[in-house]
């Protein structure tokens, strides 16, 4: 049980990453075309 308690919080910084990465990507795509 000790591997799954420490894979749990990286899925709420995965998350965070992607949800700050998307944006990011989205807007460079923006200024870019």
């Amino acid at each position: 049980m000790d591997g799954a308690w420490q894979k749990e919080p990286l899925l709420p910084q995965l998350g965070l990453k992607f949800t700050i990465l998307k944006p990011v990507s989205v807007a460079e795509d923006a200024t870019f075309s």
